[in-house]
C-alpha cells in the first residue's frame, strides 16, 4: 500500500478528501484504500472514476448502498469534477484470506493507496499469488454458473410455453443470478454480499464494460428489468392472489436475458483466456 503522494489535479485531491470524510461520518470504516487509475494502478475500471475499497476489522462491514446513497445526497454527482464512484466494503479478514487466488484483491493490495487508515487493519507482508489457482478456479466457476443460468432459462422457456407464469418468472430471475455470479466469480473471484440484483450488478459494473452496456441502470428499461427480476423471485410473487405480469412481458425478458447470457459468456471466456496467460508470465 501507498500514501496518496503522486500527482493528481489539485481539484480531484480535495474530491477525495472530501469523500474520504463522508464515507468516514457515515460507515466508519478502519482503512480506504483507493485502487484503480486515480491509484495510478493497472486495475482500471470499465467507467473510470474513482474505486474505493473500505475495510474493517471487526465490526460488520458497511451496506455498500447505504454509503452510495449518504455520498450522493451530501455530495451530488453533478457537483463533482469526476461523475463515477465505485465503493466496496468488506471485512479485512476476507481480502486477506482471498489475497492469493483473488486477482482484483491482489492488484489493489499491490497498487492501492491509502486514503485513510486507523491502524486497525493489518496486511501481510508478502503474499504468494497463486495464477494457476485464480484460473482453475475461474473455469470451474464459470462452467457451473452460466451451465445452471442456461438450464434456468431452457426451464423459463418451458413453463411459459405451458402458461406456467410463476415457474417461469422463478426460471428467469435464476438465470439472470447466474450469469452476474459467473462474472462476479471471473472477475472478483469470490461472490459480494448483495442482497438483490441491482445491488450485485453495481459491484460488477466497473469491472465489465460488456455487461454494462447490457444493464445499464442509467437506461430506465435496464432500471426497470433488474427490479422486476427482484420482484419475481419474492414470496407474493409466488403465493399472492395476483400475479401482475403476463405472457408477452415475461418472453420479453426471456429474449433480453439471452442476450445477457451472451455477453456473460463472452466476458467469462476473455478473462479466463487473460488468466490462462498470466500463469505461464
Amino acid at each position: 500500500m501507498r500514501s496518496l503522494q503522486f500527482d493528481l489535479p489539485d481539484a480531484n485531491l480535495s474530491e477525495l478528501k472530501r469523500i474520504t470524510g463522508l464515507i468516514r461520518q457515515c460507515a466508519s470504516p478502519d482503512m480506504i484504500v483507493l485502487y484503480g487509475r486515480y491509484a495510478g494502478g493497472t486495475l482500471a475500471s470499465a467507467l473510470g472514476g474513482y474505486e474505493l475499497l473500505l475495510l474493517t476489522a471487526k465490526n460488520p462491514p458497511a451496506a455498500t448502498e447505504g454509503v452510495m446513497r449518504f455520498l450522493c445526497e451530501f455530495f451530488p454527482c453533478e457537483q463533482r469534477v469526476e461523475r463515477y464512484l465505485a465503493v466496496q466494503s468488506h471485512a479485512i479478514g476476507l481480502v486477506t484470506d482471498l489475497l492469493p487466488r483473488s486477482y482484483f484483491f491482489y492488484k489493489v493490495y499491490q497498487e492501492g493507496v491509502l486514503l485513510y487508515d486507523n491502524g486497525v487493519c493489518r496486511f501481510p507482508r508478502q503474499v504468494r499469488f497463486k495464477p494457476a489457482l485464480v484460473f482453475k478456479r475461474a473455469v470451474s466457476d464459470a462452467e457451473r454458473c452460466l451451465g445452471l443460468g442456461s438450464g434456468f432459462l431452457n426451464e423459463a422457456h418451458r413453463q411459459l410455453d405451458a402458461q406456467q407464469l410463476r415457474l417461469a418468472a422463478f426460471g428467469l430471475f435464476h438465470g439472470l443470478r447466474q450469469f452476474l455470479m459467473a462474472v462476479a466469480w471471473v472477475h472478483l473471484g469470490f461472490l459480494p454480499g448483495a442482497d438483490n440484483l441491482t445491488a450485485l450488478f453495481c459491484c460488477l459494473r466497473h469491472r465489465s464494460a460488456a455487461l454494462n452496456r447490457e444493464l445499464d441502470i442509467g437506461v430506465p428499461e435496464n432500471k426497470r428489468l433488474l427490479r422486476r427480476m427482484d420482484r419475481l423471485c419474492n414470496r407474493q410473487a409466488y403465493f399472492g392472489q395476483r400475479f401482475e405480469m403476463g405472457v408477452s412481458e415475461l418472453a420479453g425478458y426471456l429474449d433480453r436475458l439471452q442476450s445477457v447470457r451472451l455477453v456473460a459468456s463472452a466476458e467469462c471466456t476473455d478473462r479466463i483466456t487473460f488468466y490462462d496467460r498470466l500463469r505461464f508470465d
